[in-house]
């Protein structure tokens, strides 16, 4: 999950679709790599949960992504109930934020999937850092989140040219922020029938 920009609401829809997929039955991580501005951990009460081993660690603890990528033997996920878990992030320096390129943190997080129907990814703006084009690589795919009357055209340009750059696929695209009078308008839309002589 990226926007182009910071803002548009991305780790909201995150939250939002992790719910809906756990809704439906499947058992879902959310890994917050959004390590400049994190903010999972806001949507989500963290305190007095159970923390769960995640594939390859020895012993549950609380813990952030960045420590679990350090020490994978402590790699745990927040059990926030009714089949979501959460590895949560901390702001880390600029210098620190370059580990997300590295294959071992690539390795880490591939690894994390294991045991868990749907793994979304918070990752950092498209056009601020690298970070989204990185963790894109080794998922199915990017879903881009769009502020309605903000994001410009250009700005999905450049994001959709990266990933082509990146060979990382566009899964799809959220227009998020739509106020309750521009949603009504889409009510009056009226589709016409096409018929068919058999």
């Amino acid at each position: 999950m990226t926007s182009a920009r910071p803002g548009e609401g991305k780790s909201t829809v995150a939250a939002a679709a992790a719910a809906s997929f756990a809704a439906a039955g499947s058992r879902v991580l959310i890994v917050d790599v959004d390590i400049h501005r994190p903010s999972q951990h806001e949507f989500w009460s963290l305190g007095g949960r159970s923390w769960v081993p995640l594939a390859g660690a020895m012993h549950p603890t609380p813990c952030t992504v960045m420590q679990a990528a350090n020490n994978p033997s402590i790699a745990s996920a927040a059990d926030l109930g009714g089949g979501v878990f959460l590895l949560p992030a901390a702001q880390t320096s600029r210098r620190e934020a370059g580990v997300i390129s590295s294959r071992h943190f690539l390795d880490q997080l591939q690894r994390w999937q294991e045991g868990f129907d749907v793994v979304i990814y918070d990752t950092a703006p498209a056009l601020s850092v690298a970070d989204a084009m990185v963790v894109g690589g080794i998922t199915e795919g990017l879903v881009l989140v769009v502020e309605q009357g903000k994001t410009s055209v250009r700005e999905v340009e450049r994001v959709t040219q990266s990933m082509q750059a990146a060979h990382v696929h566009l899964l799809g695209v959220v227009l998020n922020k739509i106020t309750r009078r521009e949603s009504e308008g889409y009510s009056s839309y009226s589709y016409g029938k096409a018929y068919t002589r058999s």
